[in-house]
Parts: C-alpha cells; sequence; structure tokens
C-alpha cells in the first residue's frame, strides 16, 4: 500500500501520537471540521498533534473488502432491461429464468472506518441450462470519509460462456485537502465468476 504523504509541515507519522482508544468517529469529527473550513490546508495547521494523527489514521486507506449476493429478480425487471439495452422482446422473453449478481467493496482506513465503497449490479438469464445473455445494470460508488473523492467508473470487462461468467469493473477514487491535489489514489476492482448451476466467487482483481 502506498504511504500517504504527509499532510501537514511538521505532522507526525499516521499512529505516532495514537491513542490506543482513538476510534473511526473521532477522526471523522476532525475530517469534517478540517473539509467543510474554507480552507483546509489552514484549518488542518491549526490541529494539535494528536488531532493530525487523527486524521492522518483517518485519511490512510488500510484494506479492500468486498462481498458478492446472487438472487432472482422480477423476470419483467430483468427483460426490460435487455430490451432496454437493444435487445428484441421475443428474445428477452424465452429466458427460462432471469438472475442479479450484486457486488459491493469498500475501501477501510486505519481505524477501521469506511473510507468509500462501490457496487456492481449484473442480470444475466438462462435458457435450456445455459446462461444466454448478460448485463450491467448498476456501476457506482460514493465516498464516506471527508478529504476522499470519487472519480468514476475507469473500466469495465464481461466475458460468458455458456456455462460461465467472468467480469469485474475498476473504479478510481483519490484523497487530498482539495480535489486537485491528491495525496493517495485508489483503483479498486470488483471482480465476480458466476456459473450456470449456481457457483460464484467474488474477489479484488482486475481480471476476467
Amino acid at each position: 500500500m502506498a504511504v500517504l504523504a504527509v499532510l501537514l509541515a511538521g505532522a507526525s507519522p499516521a499512529g505516532a501520537n495514537a491513542d490506543p482508544g482513538a476510534t473511526n468517529e473521532q477522526a471523522l469529527a476532525v475530517a469534517e471540521g478540517v473539509f467543510s473550513s474554507f480552507d483546509p490546508l489552514a484549518a488542518a495547521s491549526e490541529l494539535s498533534a494528536f488531532e493530525a494523527d487523527l486524521l492522518m489514521q483517518g485519511l490512510t486507506l488500510d484494506a479492500e473488502t468486498v462481498a458478492v449476493t446472487v438472487s432472482p429478480v422480477s423476470e419483467v425487471v430483468a427483460r426490460e432491461a435487455f430490451i432496454a439495452g437493444g435487445q428484441h422482446a421475443a428474445a428477452a422473453a424465452s429466458y427460462d429464468a432471469c438472475f442479479s449478481r450484486e457486488a459491493a467493496g469498500a475501501g477501510k482506513n486505519l481505524l477501521g472506518g469506511v473510507l468509500y465503497d462501490y457496487y456492481t449490479t449484473l442480470y444475466y438469464c438462462s435458457k435450456g441450462g445455459k446462461i444466454a445473455t448478460a448485463k450491467w445494470t448498476r456501476q457506482t460508488g460514493q465516498v464516506r470519509f471527508p478529504g476522499w473523492y470519487y472519480d468514476g467508473k475507469v473500466t469495465d470487462q464481461i466475458d460468458f460462456s455458456a456455462r460461465n461468467i467472468g467480469g469485474f469493473t475498476q473504479f478510481k477514487f483519490h484523497a487530498g485537502p482539495v480535489s486537485q491535489l491528491p495525496i493517495q489514489n485508489a483503483y479498486p476492482c470488483l471482480r465476480t465468476r458466476v456459473n450456470s448451476s449456481g457457483g460464484v466467487s467474488t474477489s479484488s482483481s482486475c481480471s476476467v
């Protein structure tokens, strides 16, 4: 993991003044005060050593987590999604069953708090025991901690055969005192493989 650059001149590295009882809620309060001010850098320069350390711990990306669920969706909803994507209505009406795959990921800071999260939803339909079609219907993200920014989707890929789907979406987030001055960039991916027999796996890999 890239180490977060020192935000303040003379500030200690993240954790140097840490209180074992420090919480993400405390860091949030400090960050909200800094990043809601007219001049975030000036506000940050007035923090105590302990508050500056809290801010650094709160801003620093420490880990990514991912999870996925697969569930039935309304046949009407799924088929309308494929028709909206340009598929012929007769073809969309011919599937035996349709499902959605929803995946969620999150970037967490050194205090265990969520910096940002991101989501994808994949609709896919089967016919005759085989996967017939697949389509992304949601790929988005949002920030949960002041000082982080969501820069949108970077790329995505999807590849499906008769019995398997493999796909991923990559997002971009960055942290900085202002949006034009990034301190840390993050390019997390959500990857999922689904097969026609119901098996599913997910990871943070940027590959199909």
